[in-house]
């Protein structure tokens, strides 16, 4: 659903370009025809161009209202001849209109028709015409759109389906799978992808994150209780699991083979589930990350983005956030929640934090030289903190640098503190004596307390996203949100809320006097060379 989504998106970028050409053309058409004479050269009839443009992105409508101005321009606005002043004859430019005209409606029209039959063809190909379920014909018409490379394939079995449709009817059974998919679909968190493989098997195809949590996962949407007609049905199922380790580019329907293995695994063993042992071809694929690791950054395959944070009072940028990606000259983009774990696990992380430092550093003063004193903040790992060189290296990088400290934040997360929580208190207070700011990252996901907290220097807290996803309609979510806020608020911090995605998240943040806030409904992270325009263009606020 969501690749057609996408390409309705695609569609109406289509359509804004193709309206600016079509004002641009009208015009400069008109002036081509009379600096080059009047309309009794060939010119005039380049006004096509614009009229079929306009019928093929916006019906006959539109192309019927350009089809007339295109030919008042060359009609009686255009004389025959510009040399000598000679007027058209009214026959002859409403002849032309008329022309115009028609084409641009007939054009229109068909273009239109066109369009919605292959809209409908492409649903009835790619739909399952029983439960309007995506199947496997929508996997191959959108196979350029669907990218494998770190996604998670599982396979669905319905075992007892020849019970349920000889007792109670296809179409209770055809409700059942529709029951299912709407589950899936209302539950799973992460972008997925459901569809009707067979008439007892489903295939989901989601973001890798934890393998076996998206299996408890799966296995506990798919055991709710199911009820059509009123009627508590029985259902039996079988799941197989398959993560995508190399192969990132959707070829055929083979892909899916491991999972249907694991599946049918399951059901002839009568476990929940069965997930494919990847370990050989994960250990292969992660000592190669490690391996092209350093030559990586040297390449500037790894990069980083900029997602901006916005003051809520007055919804303004008051600084970034620096996110690291991997664009694999093998893997293509890498996860940072694939690649930085395995970087963590060896010395590299020293290399990689280095960069990092180094990389903010160049774009905070970046923005000074254009008088934007900007904070951005980067991310510290726990490796880091137990590490007894971390502090010495990095104020070196720092003062050499001669940067502004106070525009250097850093982000830790509690798990990373509590780790030598003694060692951390330390650390933490030498960066802070030193000016730079503290942030602790994803709170509320590790065990640690506010209270306890209190101990270390730190300045802002940031509420992990978890804890918003369900905010507009969970009033758990909204109490412990604002409990949160307001103990934080009363030990002197500032308070940040992460993965703001809706205006109504936004406004109750505010409301429980959240100070600053992240997420995709002020801005997805921004490429490098983008964040000074983004920043110029914003710096006034966003609308409320």
């Amino acid at each position: 659903m969501e690749i057609l989504k996408q390409e309705k998106s695609d569609f109406k970028k289509a359509q804004i370009i193709g309206g600016i050409f079509v004002l641009i053309a009208l015009p400069a058409i008109y002036l081509l025809v009379y600096y080059t004479g009047g309309v009794k050269y060939v010119y005039s009839h380049i006004m096509y161009i614009p009229i079929i443009i306009s019928g093929v992105l916006f019906g006959p409508w539109i192309s019927l209202f350009v089809g007339i101005i295109g030919g008042i321009l060359l009609g009686p606005l255009m004389p025959l001849d510009v040399e000598t002043g000679e007027p058209q004859l009214f026959l002859n430019w409403m002849c032309r209109l008329l022309v115009f005209v028609v084409v641009a409606f007939i054009g229109g029209c068909t273009s239109k028709k066109l369009r919605n039959n292959i809209v409908t063809i492409k649903q009835l190909l790619s739909h399952n015409q029983e439960t309007n379920i995506p199947n496997t014909n929508y996997l191959k018409i959108f196979q350029n759109k669907i990218n494998l490379y770190q996604k998670t394939i599982i396979t669905i079995l319905i075992n007892n389906h020849n019970n349920i449709i000889d007792v109670l009817g296809t179409a209770v059974y055809h409700k059942l799978l529709f029951t299912l998919y709407d589950d899936l679909r209302k539950e799973l968190s992460n972008k997925f992808l459901v569809v009707q493989a067979d008439s007892n098997k489903f295939w989901v195809i989601q973001e890798t994150r934890d393998v076996e949590a998206e299996a408890e996962k799966i296995v506990e949407i798919i055991n709710k209780e199911k009820k059509i007609n009123g009627i508590p049905l029985y259902v039996e199922y079988s799941v197989g699991i398959y993560e995508v380790i190399d192969h990132y580019d959707f070829d055929s329907l083979s892909i899916f083979t491991n999972s249907d293995i694991c599946a049918r695994q399951s059901q002839l063993q009568q476990l929940n589930y069965v997930i494919y042992d990847n370990s050989k071809k994960k250990k292969r694929f992660e000592y190669e990350v490690l391996m092209s690791f350093s030559q990586a950054l040297k390449n500037g395959e790894i990069y980083l983005v900029y997602q901006p944070k916005i003051d809520l009072e007055t919804l303004k940028p008051i600084g970034f956030e620096a996110l690291m990606r991997w664009n694999h000259s093998r893997y293509g983009e890498i996860s940072p929640i694939v690649f930085i774990p395995l970087i963590e696990q060896t010395r590299l992380i020293n290399e990689l934090t280095n960069w990092v430092l180094s990389t903010t550093i160049k774009k905070i003063k970046e923005f000074c030289e254009r008088g934007i004193p900007t904070t951005i903040s980067i991310n510290i790992s726990a490796k880091n903190l137990i590490d007894p060189q971390f502090l010495t290296r990095t104020m070196k990088i720092i003062n050499e640098s001669k940067v502004d400290k106070n525009l250097l934040e850093f982000e830790i997360t509690e798990s990373a503190i509590m780790i030598n929580p003694e060692e951390s208190k330390v650390i933490l207070k030498e960066f802070t004596e030193e000016g730079i700011k503290i942030a602790i990252d994803d709170f509320g996901t590790g065990y640690s307390s506010l209270s306890y907290l209190s101990r270390f220097p730190i300045n802002t807290i940031k509420i992990d996203k978890s804890f918003v996803k369900d905010i507009t309609t969970n009033e758990s979510i909204q109490r412990v949100v604002k409990s949160t806020i307001s103990l934080a608020k009363e030990l002197g911090y500032k308070v940040l809320v992460e993965g703001i995605e809706e205006k109504e998240a936004s406004d109750i943040v505010k409301e429980y006097q959240c100070d600053f806030v992240q997420g995709f409904y002020f801005s997805r992270p921004i490429k490098a060379e983008d964040t000074l325009p983004w920043y110029e263009e914003n710096r006034k606020g966003f609308k409320r």
